[in-house]
Order: C-alpha cells, then structure tokens, then sequence
C-alpha cells in the first residue's frame, strides 16, 4: 500500500545521494496523488452509501406514514359507530359501558400515533446523524483559505527558526469570527477570512510570513521596519488596516458581521532565545 512504499521510499531518500532527491521527490509526489486519488474515491463511495441509506431510511418512514394513515380510519369508524350506537335508545343499558369501550379505543390510537410519530423523528434524527458523519470528511469551505496561512507548527518552526531581535511578531485576534462559524456559517466565514487575507497581504510588508494559530488567532512574522518606528504605532496601523468593516453574501443577501480585531507587536531581542519568543507569543495572545 501506500504506506508501505512511503516507508521504502524514505529509507531510499535517508540514504540517498544529493543527485537521486530529484527522482525521490518524483516518487513522493506520485504517491501522495495516489492517496489523494484514493481519499477521494473513498469519500465518493461513503456519500453514496450514505445517500443508498438515507433513502431507504426516508421510504421507510414514508411507508409508516401511510400505514399509519391506512390502520387508523378502520378504528376511527369503529368509534364513531360505538358512539352512534351508544346514542340510540335500544343501548340505554349498555351507553356508559360503550362510551367507555369508545374513550378507550381512541387513548389506543392516540398512543399508536404517539409512538409513529417517535419512530419517524428517530428516523429523521439518524439521517441527520448520517449527514453529520459524512460532511466532516468532504472539503471545508474554509479549506483553501486556511491553506493560505501557515498552520500552528509551522509558524513555531518558523519563530524558532528566526533570530531574535531580527523579526517583529504581530498577534492579531478576530473577535467574532467564532460566532461567524456557527452562524450563519463556514461560507460566511470562509468569505470574511479570505478578505481578511488580502487586506494582510497589503498592509504588512511583502516579506511577511502569514499564519494561524487558532480558530481566530493570526501571526505575521516580518522584519522590523525603520528604526523611528514604534511598534505601538505600527500596530495601530495594521490595524486600522484590517478593521475596515467586513461584509459577505449569503443566499443573496449581503451580510456585515459583527468582526472586531485586536492586536500587538511582539519586538524580539537579541538576548532572548527561541523558546523566550515563543512564550511572549503565547502569553500575549492570551492578552489580546
């Protein structure tokens, strides 16, 4: 499998001379296009599953539905009849007993009704169970977006990589953006970030290195502009840069979410170590 000829593949490329990387990298790529062929076609194959499941599962409740329908109106006129009878004179003797045969058949169906009626809802809760196992293995619409910035180890490895007092950090928090994910949703919070992304792209400067450390936290690593410029003003810049209200459309409507961004510089020194960096990062984003 392709697990197996990864490890191969590295053992090979461990030891390998500076002229074969090119071929090991030829082979690495056309085992990840396998795998990404091979998760594609597996996610094809669980939604149609998934669809052949949700069907059956939706005629299902359809036939209780008309079972339900069909056995009820025999019963219904058998207690309308009872309560006819119960009202002519030849059944004065017997109406209280009728009467009460007639209340008791109907809490009967009632009850019936009662139970279709939790079978269907349960039926409807595991399609949406369905759904909710699948859609988590097809593509985010935040996906690309997020495919925009470096991701959280990369950005450590990079800040470990970076030497001190040669690099400012900005930490920036899009306060709402949580929200926005849950409601309306990832298409309007998929829009906000790739705005949010090209406003990034032009306020800091080119060499800057974009990345996210959180739901709704986000790292610019880049070099310290002029020396007459403080950091504190420099941050009240990017951030009047990046605090222009946000807008998207969502089923035809134009939507301005509620996004407000805070933020900070982090000014490295040149007496602190990697790690040292790392941990104001941390403990200043815990602050903004």
């Amino acid at each position: 499998g392709s697990g197996d000829r990864l490890r191969a593949l590295a053992v090979t490329a461990s030891g390998a001379a500076p002229d074969q990387f090119p071929e090991c990298t030829a082979q690495l790529r056309e085992i990840l296009r396998e795998c990404g062929e091979q998760t594609a076609a597996y996610v094809t194959r669980l939604e149609k599953e998934r669809a052949g499941i949700e069907q059956a599962l939706l005629d299902f409740a359809s036939s209780l539905e008309k079972a339900a329908d069909s056995g009820d109106q025999p019963i219904k006129s058998t207690v309308e009849r009872l309560r006819l009878l119960s009202q002519s004179p030849e059944a004065r003797p017997l109406r209280t007993a009728l009467r009460a045969a007639a209340d008791s058949v109907e809490r009967g169906l009632e009850q019936l009704q009662r139970q279709h009626r939790l079978a269907v809802v349960n039926f409807q809760r595991e399609i949406v169970s369905l759904h909710r196992r699948v859609d988590p293995s097809s593509p985010s619409p935040l996906q690309g977006q997020n495919e925009a910035f470096l991701d959280r180890p990369s950005l450590e490895m990079r800040l470990r990589e970076t030497t001190p007092g040669k690099a400012w950090i900005a930490l920036m928090r899009l306060r709402g953006f949580r929200m926005l994910c849950n409601q309306p949703g990832l298409d309007a919070a998929s829009q906000v970030l790739a705005a949010f992304l090209a406003r990034s792209r032009n306020t800091f400067p080119i060499q800057a290195v974009l990345g996210r450390w959180g739901t709704d936290e986000f790292v610019a690593v880049f070099p310290p502009p002029d020396a007459s410029v403080s950091p504190m003003a420099f941050c009240r810049g990017i951030l009047e840069g990046l605090s222009d209200p946000y807008t998207c459309v969502i089923e035809g409507r134009t939507l301005r979410p509620a996004i407000d961004i805070s933020g900070c510089i982090v000014d490295t020194s040149a007496r602190e170590t990697p790690a040292q960096v790392l941990e104001r990062v941390e403990a200043s984003l815990l602050r903004i």
